[in-house]
C-alpha cells in the first residue's frame, strides 16, 4: 500500500511569516535566502506569496513576482521556492 499525503496551497498571510522563515534554512542550509524573501514579502504589490500546508503546518513556500517585459507584455517570475525536507517527501508521496 502506497502512503499518500494531501496538502493545501493557499496565499500566505502575516501570521505565516515565522513559519516561512524557518523553511528556507531547512531547505537551503548552505544559502541565506531570508534577506531576499523578507524583501519580497515587504513589497506593497506585484508579489504573490503561496504556502503549502498540511495538518502538521506549513511545509512549503513560493513567491511569484510581476515583471514587465515591455509596455504590452508582463510575466510572472518564480522567486524563491522552498519545501521542508519532510514536506518534500510528503509531496513526492502524493504524486
Amino acid at each position: 500500500m502506497q502512503a499518500t499525503s494531501t496538502f493545501t496551497i493557499r496565499e500566505s498571510s502575516m501570521a505565516d511569516r515565522a513559519a516561512i522563515e524557518t523553511i528556507y534554512p531547512e531547505a537551503f542550509p548552505e544559502e541565506d535566502l531570508l534577506p531576499v524573501v523578507r524583501d519580497l514579502l515587504r513589497q506593497p504589490s506585484g508579489v504573490l506569496s503561496l504556502v503549502a500546508e498540511t495538518d502538521g503546518g506549513i511545509i512549503g513556500h513560493v513567491i511569484f513576482t510581476r515583471c514587465s517585459i515591455d509596455e504590452a507584455n508582463n510575466a510572472a517570475l518564480l522567486g524563491p521556492l522552498a519545501v521542508t525536507p519532510p514536506g518534500s517527501a510528503r509531496a513526492s508521496a502524493a504524486h
